[in-house]
């Protein structure tokens, strides 16, 4: 692998854009999350994806 922040960031565009994620997360995390709080895909996705880009721009700043 040449440059893993870049293999990263491809890693996050594919879980943006191929549903199938959406779909596992609508199926399997949803069901599990109890109270008055629910969380949709877009904006569990949106705070994990701020949160790794960044963690992955410190790493580049880094080195």
């Amino acid at each position: 692998m040449e440059d893993p922040i870049v293999e990263l960031k491809f890693a996050l565009d594919v879980l943006q854009t191929n549903s199938l994620y959406e779909t596992r997360f609508n199926e399997y995390v949803v069901p599990m999350v109890y109270g008055s709080h629910s969380v949709n895909w877009e904006h569990a996705f949106d705070v994990f994806k701020s949160f790794s880009l960044a963690v992955l721009t410190d790493i580049e700043l880094r080195y």
